[in-house]
């Protein structure tokens, strides 16, 4: 298995890298073209069809790791369920689009920018069982494909061209509906629609039954998720919803990435262990949450103490707006990080109740503090979403101690190795922005001495263990071979 995953690895966070690229090279572009209100508009809309789409998704992914005796054909019966689903929808979305865009405050061309959207749920749920599938065989190969091409046809030849020929939000609705279809191209020729033979469907119910469960999981993050950029738009109009989409980009959506391609690659490793490998599982959770939050933690920080000439440097001073906020959004992600590790071993060990009733806690307490405080400033938005983040953080770790039966403190050994190294590469790196000279310079120079500082804050870490993990994973990668 060790193989399996030193491939899985590779490809999930090669993919991952690529990805990352891509997305900053075009959204620096797009960010030059396209307005802060633009983007508010088209976020909330593809927020507002993704959190929609939970409804239908039937929890496909994590029943293809899951349940091992659902074959590929019994996926796509799932699937083709949440397909009818995802049309309801669509239709759903073009009659309320009238009362949702007037509630957000958007002007008429709004409704028409979430009519066309809601075409994203359709063309995302038929991708569900091919992924999925794709996921369970761990042929992160094909899915780093597969997002690559989505993201070169729907942004590189779809939204730049239109956004330099002044199409406003209609370029990035045009980006967002070919990435989508490109990727689903690709999907439905590695893995060919079938349906399921007739005897296969009791199965499939029951099945659908368990699936439910993970949907309502995902359909509470997607709450919680939501809820900051549909508050943005709502008390500080569009344009607030426009920054916290493009500084999610350099924080929630970088640092989510590292993550998931962990996290997509211990699905499955959490699925395949029996009952004779189970005591496995809490040594591969603390190593992986070792690895990953070493790496994540940091650049967190580093985010922080650079965000001034990383704003101006990727977006241009039009958007000068974002380096306060993007420090609280880097914290979040931290944050977020910690709970989708924690998380991923909850779910995959069974524990769905308690992780649903954890996240309807932290929903309630992020309303509360909307609520309540009625910020007026995103700042003041995403501080509340931080302290329901990092109580969500705690709650998972704890559910996940239970779950590997590890004690507490153990569980937050992990995080805490990883903050003691963020720290001094975050202080290495706010005086580094600090200095003179243009924001590139400053960025550049601040990157170097990250880089330098991580590296050697590993190496020399007090912390034995973690010493001669960063040694082992050095010599493994130099060997061609990464095992948890």
């Amino acid at each position: 298995m060790s193989l399996d995953i030193a491939r899985s690895l590779r490809w999930s966070y090669g993919g991952m890298a690529a990805n990352l690229v891509l997305q900053v090279a075009f959204a620096a572009l797009a960010a030059r073209l396209v307005s802060a209100e633009s983007y508010g508009m088209a976020a909330v809309a593809t927020g507002l069809v993704s959190y929609l789409s939970y409804l239908s998704d039937l929890g496909v992914g994590l029943l293809a790791v899951r349940n091992r005796d659902l074959d590929a054909a019994d996926l796509w019966g799932v699937a083709l369920v949440g397909l009818a689903g995802n049309l309801v929808i669509v239709a759903a979305v073009w009659l309320a689009a009238p009362s949702v865009a007037a509630f957000v405050g958007f002007s008429g061309e709004g409704v028409w920018v979430l009519r066309a959207l809601s075409l994203l749920a359709p063309l995302g749920g038929l991708n569900t069982a091919a992924l999925a599938w794709l996921n369970r065989e761990m042929d992160f190969r094909a899915l780093a494909i597969m997002s690559l091409v989505g993201k070169l046809v729907g942004q590189g030849a779809v939204t730049l061209p239109l956004a330099w020929a002044g199409w406003g939000v209609w370029a990035l609705v045009a980006g967002a509906l070919g990435q989508v279809a490109a990727g689903l191209a690709i999907a439905l020729w590695r893995q060919p629609p079938r349906l399921p033979r007739r005897s296969r469907w009791p199965a499939i119910g029951a099945a659908l039954r368990v699936g439910v469960n993970f949907s309502l999981i995902r359909l509470l993050d997607s709450t919680q998720a939501q809820m900051i950029p549909l508050s943005a738009a709502t008390l500080m109009g569009a344009g607030a919803a426009g920054l916290f989409d493009r500084g999610a980009l350099l924080t929630l959506v970088a640092l989510e990435l590292i993550t998931a391609g962990a996290g997509r690659v211990l699905l499955p490793v959490y699925g395949r262990m029996g009952e004779e490998e189970r005591g496995r599982i809490p040594q591969a959770f603390l190593s992986a949450c070792r690895r990953v939050l070493c790496l994540v933690l940091p650049l967190a920080a580093g985010v922080a103490a650079a965000a001034e000439p990383l704003v101006l440097t990727v977006f241009g001073g039009g958007w000068s707006a974002l380096v306060e906020p993007l420090r609280l959004l880097a914290v979040l992600a931290g944050l977020r990080s910690v709970a989708m590790l924690a998380g991923g071993l909850v779910e995959a060990q069974g524990g769905l109740y308690h992780n649903m009733m954890q996240r309807i806690c932290v929903l309630v307490l992020l309303l509360s503090w909307i609520c309540v405080v009625r910020p007026t400033e995103l700042g003041w938005l995403l501080a509340g979403a931080v302290l329901a983040e990092g109580a969500s953080a705690l709650a998972l770790l704890a559910l996940a101690s239970r779950a590997a039966g590890l004690a507490f403190a153990a569980v937050l050994v992990p995080p805490l190795l990883a903050l003691s190294v963020a720290l001094p590469v975050g202080g290495v790196m706010a005086l580094a922005a600090g200095a003179d000279g243009s924001p590139g310079y400053r960025l550049v120079l601040t990157m170097l001495c990250g880089g330098i500082c991580l590296g050697g804050v590993l190496l020399l870490h007090p912390h034995s263990g973690l010493r001669g993990e960063v040694r082992r994973m050095v010599r493994h990668a130099f060997a061609g071979n990464v095992s948890l």
